[in-house]
């Protein structure tokens, strides 16, 4: 969220995606995140007084036994991802993915890479 600006109306992300324009700025030859003129008005960074805490879900893993689990689902995900310690340590077989997925933030910076899909897993959240 920014504050301080006006949110751009559908009509002119459009004409920017299109011109290749920034939509912080609207200036050419660059994406909001690598905008100057957004990183020079950057608020300084803080340290957080106490650790942020995180909603986690419980959730039922099941695969060639049971196990309840509390984590942290991401609803907006496209990909079903899991932590390979995770796979390890339940002893879920996975085997190399014929093309790796590349994950990635938001402003399309690349996060990781992976190589591997597992066995076909069923989870419950509550009657879900």
């Amino acid at each position: 969220m920014q504050l301080g600006r006006a949110r751009l109306t559908q009509e002119e992300r459009r004409k920017r995606l299109l011109e290749g324009r920034c939509f912080y700025c609207s200036e050419a030859g660059h994406l909001v995140v690598t905008c100057p003129a957004k990183q020079a008005s950057a608020v300084s960074q803080f340290e957080a007084s106490k650790p942020v805490s995180r909603t986690l879900t419980k959730v039922q893993l099941i695969h060639h036994t049971v196990n309840n689990l509390e984590e942290l689902i991401d609803s907006g995900a496209d990909e079903s991802l899991m932590d390979c310690e995770l796979v390890e340590k339940l002893g879920i077989r996975s085997e190399p993915l014929t093309k790796p997925i590349r994950a990635r933030a938001l402003d399309g910076k690349e996060l990781f890479v992976n190589s591997r899909i597992t066995e076909p897993l069923h989870m419950h959240i509550k009657d879900h």
